[in-house]
């Protein structure tokens, strides 16, 4: 059994076979760890632990012995984080105790940072309490992770390979950059789902040249990633003048399993303003002579 389950377990087992006492830890706060915690004195916090006590922090190896809890204490006091604890059930017998509550971390500004629980184990040190085993972890849902810059620049090179198979109008490779499922919104246009949907709307398009995706924007995290970017193109409708389009678009992804990024949903539209009916003088223009 590794170092770390081993306590915790022996904290289990002890936490399980005081859970029937009555009898109250003696001292109340024993030896006062929230008064001397507020104080801002590292020192006095690890004196309230015994010399061969173990803290068990979250995300981190546990700490052994006194000098070691207090640097743990100490970085917490230097930081500014103020912490309240609530203790919902305390117990006794011989030279043990127990003790188990919850807590609220606040920063220097009084913002919270974090709630949750904890597990104290006391054991009579020459006739005086201390603190000996010592667990605690969060209530709080763990924080998504901001995404990485490897991953940012994967999405970025999916844009980028999307407008180069748009001009080489190589629609199937194009869908292939979308999930199986994705949706795409185009304008004046139902939306479009599914990759072979997508395909078959893609060879629909009239001819592009001159694609470009510009100013490339990733934001996500986890396994989400949102893109916008400008585009530039020539569109060439057969039997029409080519056109000099500029649009936008907004393209969302998802972190497949084999760690490639697939789009999922994705929407654009043009900065041109739309043609004008047939009949009609676009505005600003004279009308032509008859």
């Amino acid at each position: 059994m590794q170092p770390i389950f081993r306590t915790f377990f022996v904290v289990a087992l002890l936490t399980l076979a005081l859970a029937g006492c009555k009898e109250p830890l003696p001292d109340g706060d024993a030896a006062g760890w929230g008064e001397a915690y507020q104080s801002g004195d590292p020192a006095a916090v690890a004196a309230i632990y015994a010399e061969d006590a173990t803290l068990l922090p979250p995300n981190r190896q546990m700490a052994a012995g006194r000098d070691a809890i207090q640097e743990i204490w100490a970085a917490m006091i230097d930081d500014g984080v103020s912490a309240e604890a609530t203790f919902t059930e305390t117990g006794s017998e011989g030279d043990l105790g127990y003790k188990v509550g919850s807590y609220v971390t606040k920063d220097s500004q009084g913002k919270s940072l974090d709630e949750g629980k904890f597990v104290e184990i006391w054991k009579r040190v020459d006739g005086e309490w201390k603190l000996h085993r010592d667990i605690y972890n969060s209530s709080l849902p763990p924080a998504p992770n901001p995404l990485s810059q490897d991953d940012a620049e994967a999405v970025a090179a999916v844009m980028n390979a999307a407008a180069q198979r748009l001009q080489d109008g190589d629609f199937q490779s194009w869908a292939a950059l979308f999930a199986q499922d994705a949706v795409l919104m185009p304008p004046n246009h139902p939306a479009v789902e599914g990759r072979a949907a997508i395909q078959a709307y893609g060879e629909t398009l009239p001819d592009m040249t001159n694609v470009v995706f510009s100013d490339i924007q990733v934001q996500g995290r986890d396994d989400l990633a949102v893109a916008t970017s400008s585009i530039t193109m020539t569109i060439a409708p057969e039997g029409q003048p080519e056109v000099q389009d500029t649009a936008k678009q907004v393209v969302v992804f998802a972190k497949q399993a084999r760690g490639s990024w697939s789009a999922t949903a994705a929407s654009y539209s043009s900065d041109l303003a739309p043609p004008a009916p047939e009949g009609e003088t676009p505005e600003g223009e004279a009308p032509a002579n008859p």
